[in-house]
């Protein structure tokens, strides 16, 4: 039978709830599974097939079929893990869930049957109520070895408990080297740590920590796969260490110390690859577990420097709490208790070091052991030290850091009895008080052991340095300990023993006499004899008990040192010259060592320098050597590779064929059995060999199959028709009986129904009199309230009546006042249409005359104008004639001076005497003109007696092309045109009908020296002299310097723009600085409070911060101005006046409409007044500081702000000021302009109210913020580019003024928006930020 067609997942799930509705579970489970696996689903979309994933799910559970979810599990990730992440996670947190639901669902029943079973034995099932046991509980527990409760655990709880442990693993399969399933493994992984560590499963835990291992490996060796992960991403790895550190925990919690020595080294593993230094908890967690681990282990050494690196630990944390660079939450709890616990700890385990090695701990022994020495490098490694502990070393560290100081008291007294003392006889005695309270301590009740060996240790030493002989039961007198940890002569005498053996101690005992001899043997062994007998031990190499005398065998040790320097010392006395020639030779060493050392430090570096290069070239050689191996292992790899993959394939091919062609054959094979079975022949008929079906053929068996069917058809036949035969005869009998009676029958049915019928007729009967008479009863009953109900009546419609009345008239008289309402509305509003009516064409007419007056003013101008023009020729062609003239009375006198000249040649020399007449001709004569400008003629033209004129007052001069009408005339280059300053001043020369130069308004002609020093008389010039003051002093004279001509010709809005683009440029050159200055001069707020200043400009600005609640000044100065402008406005004011007269002489731009500024400025207060209200009422100032930078920034921007929304319309302003008619019309982008605006306005307003109602350092989540990290930044750049709009003069696109100043917003809100989105990063991480854009969508 071919299997059933594939179906969708929509008829696969209905189907399933069917099955599971007729309670066929298993069935539908069956079913789900075949749709997963099979290989049409794939193309199936996860969405429909996510509701038939998680059903099974349900129902493997419900039946604990782990191995199909398995199964069903592993292919929805292959077909789901490239499209959805999100429904993996969801089917795996489902399937945990249920499994953990019915783990605690097992439990509860457990409890519920345990409780009863006690119930019932406690009562029903005891005979004997003093009977403890019974025999046959007695043998139930001779047998099993359990007791009722365990047995009841293991057949219910139990099963679910190995499901759920399957479900963890199984999870754990799934999720492994996935990067995008990281978070959920993780997770999965703490839940099967939480599962071993409630239900106590060491063994699971044991290869959870084993799965976990395999899959990290697993990782790093198949790292170059599609979305595996990064063992070198910091948040990877974090994760990772978190996992880690619940595994120690729970490993330590389990007392599980070979697991947990495993899980610190997989830790200090993840902690070398990490970039990021851990948490000081977690490093604190860490040390902590490895004291338990190393004390567990007897291991008393590194238990030692384990409680040193977390006392060290928890000083840094302390310490960086205590600077507020470190929060709180990430730094281990050390206050002054913890602190003090912490130093006693560490004292009271180091003075727990033995010794004295024992069979377990060594102590601080260097053991000359390859395995012994790999051993302490790896614990020495894990604890992140660079020289394996030493005894000595714990002490000095611990005096260094004061820890005698922080330990408790009695741990203070126990280090100077043991390590500072010297009191043989009375030392037991006085640590005996010491142990009791060390005892009475659940912690410290651990060390009294290895101190016993210590303590033990001290007294023999120090005995050895007393007494050469001792008696035993002396020995034991004074090693007296508390009772509980007395210590008996077998003990001490073992101690003894054991120390001989390992080379610690060199004492004889004498068994018959009881008396300890000390070796003062002084060719005894070096170790053994050795001041404190640390030469196996943690001692230094120096010792550290005090001595009373040296022993016999440290002198013959150290007599020949003793001689040398005995006889060096003399030497000296005795031959003075042996010191002179030493100091020569180490004067001359030292001198020689000076002249060469230059040289030698030369030749040093040079030889660096060739180690260096050499040191380069054989890495570069080796690089390149193992570059090319590499090369060719690749090669030979992948060409190994591919054959591999080859022969894959082909054996896979043929394992294929040979597939199909079994399966073809087996189909065969089916088909004939089939058809066999179908023949329902026994195997005597059947002349058919069965095991030789290969060669069976099917035609013969479709001809056995027709003639089998043929006799099955006969017998048939042959069947119904006896069949019908008999049933025919049967029938006819049956009829001929029935019609003797059907007569008897009848008469007696009709008897039946007229007796049914006489009784229910007379039931019927009955019924009906029985309810006339209530009926008849009610009615006199009722009667009687008939007048009642009457009068009731007359008076409710009486008083509804009244009522209806009243609301009536009510009704009537509020028509008719709203009727008169409407009338009234409607006579005012026709006679308001009628006077705007009239107003509108009282203006239209007015508007008629002005054109018509403007016209007939426009004809008389033109008139005047062609007046002028013609007077003007006029006069030029009079000013050519005169030119002509002068220059023929020029020519003659040049003429005449010739012939003088040429006759005084002829003439002999004149006479001294005549001198002074010459020097009066020559004053009287003029000097000769040179050229023939207008100017000069005038100035010829003047009479000789005519006073020179008078010098008025400079005046200021604001253009080099700007020339007094009557001064020397501008060079007309070629190409040159008159500019517009001049035709302006020819049209007003023209205007007041004076020839040019003679205007009472222009300025004095400047003054011209001649050569011979005379003044150059113009009174010809034609020039009035009225009005002329003394010319200044020439200091005066001085012309504007070139930055007061610059700064003149700048006008107010391009002053707004300079700073506009200042201000815009110093941010972004402050965010081209590094991080450190940046930082400091940028942050503000949240974003400073974890910033630890250290910089020389950090502490500089911190003197130059603000509050950050003077952001109100912003608004209060922005508001201030708007109102300032526009009282400015209405009263015509001259800071207004000033400002637009500015901008309209210096500018030469299209100015805007008067009521483009008037929107302009209304907005602008708008936004102004809005902000102000938010910072007072609805914002919540906080008490970071930030630079006054910022604080300077914002009031100056605030400040340009206010100017450039109206600076651009100075024209219009003024021009309103004198034309009192000024007719208002709407700008061509009003409704984008305030569109945008109201947008952004609004939107702001809105972003301000959520984020006020946050609670401090909340991530904001709605509204424009899931998409933008500063929506409330987006929405001012919005509203101030609606000013833009609006503001915008004729012919432009934008107004440039308000464009510089919305430039300046985004560039200075955009960088703040970039370190928001930093913030939010670190602190919400990065996975909730990155997808969002900063400020602007799309741009940043």
């Amino acid at each position: 039978m071919p299997p059933p067609p594939h179906q969708k997942p929509e008829n696969v799930l209905k189907r399933a709830h069917e099955l599971i509705g007729v309670n066929q579970a298993p069935a539908a489970l069956t079913l789900l599974h075949e749709h997963i696996t099979s290989k049409r689903s794939r193309s199936v979309p996860i969405v429909s097939l996510e509701p038939v994933m998680i059903l099974l799910v349900e129902l493997s559970v419900e039946q604990k079929k782990g191995k199909l979810a398995k199964d069903a599990l592993y292919q929805y990730k292959n077909i789901s893990q490239n499209t959805n992440i999100g429904t993996i996670e969801l089917v795996l947190k489902k399937f945990i869930e249920l499994a953990v639901g019915k783990v605690t669902t097992a439990q509860a029943k457990a409890d519920e049957v345990q409780s009863t079973i006690e119930a019932t034995t406690a009562t029903s099932n005891v005979d004997d109520l003093e009977a403890t046991e019974t025999p046959e509980s007695i043998l139930l527990a001779t047998v099993s070895g359990e007791q009722s409760r365990d047995r009841t655990d293991r057949a219910i709880v139990t099963p679910w408990l190995k499901f759920l442990w399957e479900a963890y693993r199984t999870v754990l399969d799934i999720l492994r080297n996935n990067a995008r399933l990281e978070i959920l493994y993780q997770s999965t992984a703490m839940q099967a740590f939480d599962f071993c560590l409630k239900y106590t499963r060491k063994t699971e835990f044991r290869r959870l920590c084993e799965l976990l291992r395999n899959h990290v490996q697993t990782a790093a060796k198949y790292s170059s796969q599609m979305h595996a992960i990064n063992l070198n991403d910091p948040d990877t790895l974090q994760r990772h260490l978190e996992t880690r550190f619940q595994q120690l925990n729970v490993a330590v919690e389990l007392e599980l110390w070979q697991e947990a020595f495993r899980s610190v080294e997989d830790i200090h593993t993840l902690l070398n690859l990490s970039k990021r230094p851990p948490k000081n908890v977690m490093m604190a967690n860490y040390y902590e577990k490895l004291t338990r681990i190393f004390l567990v282990g007897e291991n008393y050494l590194f238990h030692a420097a384990a409680w040193s690196r977390y006392y060290t630990l928890l000083r840094q944390s302390a310490a960086l709490v205590a600077a507020g660079q470190g929060k709180k939450a990430d730094n281990p709890p050390a206050s002054d208790a913890d602190l003090q616990k912490a130093a006693s700890f560490v004292l009271l385990s180091a003075l727990a070091i033995p010794v004295i090695s024992t069979s377990r701990s060594r102590g601080a022994m260097v053991d000359f052991d390859e395995a012994r020495k790999n051993k302490n490098s790896r614990l020495t490694h894990l604890l992140g030290m660079n020289q394996a502990p030493t005894r000595s070393r714990l002490f000095k560290d611990a005096l260094s850091k004061s820890l005698l100081q922080r330990a408790r008291p009695e741990i203070r007294d126990l280090y100077n009895i043991l390590e500072v003392d010297f009191h043989p006889l009375s030392i037991c005695k006085k640590i005996s008080p010491i142990l009791t309270k060390i005892g009475a301590d659940a912690e410290m009740e651990r060390y009294v052991v290895p101190l016993q060996q210590v303590i033990l240790t001290r007294l023999f030493q120090q005995l050895s340095q007393v007494y050469d002989t001792v008696d035993l039961s002396f020995v034991e007198g004074l090693a007296q300990f508390p009772e509980p940890y007395q210590v008996s002569r077998s003990t001490i005498e073992k101690f003894i023993m054991n120390g001989n053996k390992k080379g610690d101690l060199s004492i004889r005992m004498d068994h018959a006499t009881g008396v300890l001899s000390f070796d003062n043997d002084v060719f005894s062994s070096a170790k053994a004899g050795h001041s404190g007998s640390g030469g196996g031990s943690a001692e230094s190499e120096t010792g550290t008990v005090q001595r009373l005398q040296s022993t016999p065998s440290e002198i013959v040790r150290s007599q020949l040192t003793r001689l040398a320097r005995s006889l060096y010392t003399t030497c000296h006395y005795i031959d003075p010259e042996f010191n002179k020639e030493r100091l020569a030779a180490r004067n001359a060493a030292l001198a020689r060592a000076k002249a060469g050392a230059e040289q030698e430090h030369l030749d040093t570096i040079a030889r660096k320098e060739i180690i260096q290069k050499r040191k380069e070239e054989a890495s570069e050689l080796q690089a390149r050597r193992e570059k090319e191996l590499s090369r060719q292992k690749r090669l030979r790899e992948q060409q190994l590779q591919e054959a591999e993959d080859k022969r894959l394939a082909d054996e896979q091919k043929e394992r294929e064929e040979k597939r199909i062609k079994a399966e073809h054959d087996r189909v065969r094979k089916e088909e004939l059995k089939k058809q066999i079975a179908d023949l329902k022949m026994n195997d005597k008929a059947l002349d058919i060999d069965l095991d030789d079906l290969d060669n069976l053929d099917t035609n013969r068996l479709r001809a056995m199959k027709l003639a089998q069917l043929e006799r099955e058809k006969n017998d048939v036949n042959e069947r119904l028709r006896i069949t019908g035969k008999r049933i025919d005869h049967l029938e006819r009998a049956l009829r001929k009986e029935e019609a003797k009676k059907l007569n008897i029958d009848y008469e007696a049915q009709i008897a039946e129904d007229r007796k049914i019928y006489e009784q229910v007729k007379a039931k019927t009967l009955k019924e009906a009199e029985e309810k006339h008479a209530a009926s008849v009863e009610l009615k006199h009953r009722l009667s009687r309230l008939v007048p009642l109900y009457e009068g009731f009546r007359s008076s409710l419609h009486e008083r509804r009546r009244d009522e209806f009345e009243k609301r009536r008239r009510d009704a009537e008289r509020e028509l008719e006042k709203q009727i008169n309402l409407r009338k009234k509305e409607h006579r005012d509003r026709k006679l308001r249409e009628k006077r705007e009516r009239e107003e509108r064409e009282r203006q239209l007419q007015e508007a008629e005359e002005r054109a018509a007056r403007e016209k007939e003013e426009q004809r008389l101008r033109e008139e005047a104008k062609r007046a002028e023009l013609a007077k003007l020729k006029e006069q030029r062609e009079k000013e050519r004639q005169e030119t002509l003239e002068k220059a023929a009375l020029q020519q003659r006198r040049e003429e005449e001076a010739l012939a003088r000249r040429k006759a005084e040649r002829e003439k002999p020399a004149p006479a001294p005497a005549r001198v002074p007449e010459r020097s009066q001709a020559t004053e009287g004569r003029r000097p000769p003109v040179i050229g023939s400008g207008k100017w000069r003629e005038r100035e010829s033209s003047q009479p000789e007696d005519a006073p020179p004129p008078a010098r008025g007052a400079p005046i200021e001069r604001t253009d080099s092309n700007e020339r007094s009408s009557g001064g020397p005339p501008r060079l007309q280059l070629a190409g040159s045109k008159p500019s517009w300053r001049e035709r302006e001043a020819a049209r007003a020369a023209a205007g007041g009908g004076a020839p040019a130069g003679a205007s009472d308004n222009a300025p004095p002609p400047r003054r011209f020296e001649p050569r011979g020093g005379a003044p150059m008389d113009r009174s010809g010039s034609g020039r009035g002299d009225n009005n002329r003051a003394e010319p200044p002093a020439p200091a005066e004279n001085l012309p504007p310097s070139r930055t007061a001509v610059a700064l003149k010709d700048v006008s107010p809005s391009q002053i707004c723009q300079v700073f506009f683009v200042f201000a815009s440029v110093t941010i972004i050159t402050i965010q081209t600085l590094p991080t450190t200055y940046r930082e400091a001069l940028m942050d503000y707020g949240a974003r400073l409070e974890n910033d630890s200043r250290q910089s020389l400009l950090a502490r500089f600005l911190d003197c130059l911060q603000v509050p950050h609640s003077w952001f109100l000044h912003f608004y209060i100065l922005s508001v201030s101005l708007s109102a300032f402008w526009g009282w400015q406005y209405v009263t015509r004011g001259t800071v207004l006046r000033n400002i637009a007269s500015a901008q309209v002489a210096a500018g030469n731009k299209p100015p805007i409409d008067i009521s483009q500024v008037y929107v302009a400025w209304a907005l602008m207060a708008l936004q102004g007044t809005r902000r102000l209200y938010e910072s007072l009422f609805v914002t919540k100032s906080g008490s970071s500081p930030m630079s006054s930078l910022h604080w300077l920034l914002g009031l100056l921007y605030y400040a340009s702000m206010s100017v450039s929304v109206w600076i651009e319309g100075s024209g219009a302003i003024i021009n309103s000021w004198e034309d009192e008619q000024v007719i208002l019309r709407p700008p061509k982008r009003l409704a984008l302009g305030v569109a945008l605006f109201t947008a952004g306005w609004l939107k702001q307003q809105q972003c301000h109210k959520y984020l006020s109602s946050l609670k401090k350092y909340t991530l904001p989540e709605q509204g424009w913020f899931k998409h933008i990290v500063c929506a409330h930044y987006a929405s001012e750049c919005l509203l101030y580019l609606g000013l833009c709009v609006l503001a915008t003069p004729s012919g432009q696109l934008f107004n440039n003024t308000l464009l510089l100043g919305l430039l300046f917003i985004a560039i200075n809100l955009g960088t703040t928006a970039k370190g928001t989105k930093e913030w939010y990063a670190q602190k919400f991480g990065a996975e909730k930020v990155d997808p969002k854009w900063r400020m602007i969508p799309f741009v940043w």
